[in-house]
């Protein structure tokens, strides 16, 4: 069922592990950063709202 013989053949993929392994990270690095930035820049914008709200509310342009 299993098509490695152990775990480190597993790594390995014969010889072919390290691109595999660096695609699947990579990939994943960028899908957290696509599902963490939203936050961080929504962040700044409410921050950017409320700086621009508090300018015209003294009347400084």
């Amino acid at each position: 069922m299993f098509q490695f013989e152990n775990f480190n053949d597993f790594l390995y993929m014969g010889g072919h592990g390290y691109y595999v392994w660096v695609a699947y990270f990579s990939s994943l690095g960028v899908l957290a950063f696509l599902l963490v930035a939203p936050f961080f820049r929504k962040k700044n914008i409410i921050k950017e709202i409320k700086k621009q709200r508090h300018y015209d509310s003294t009347g400084y342009s």
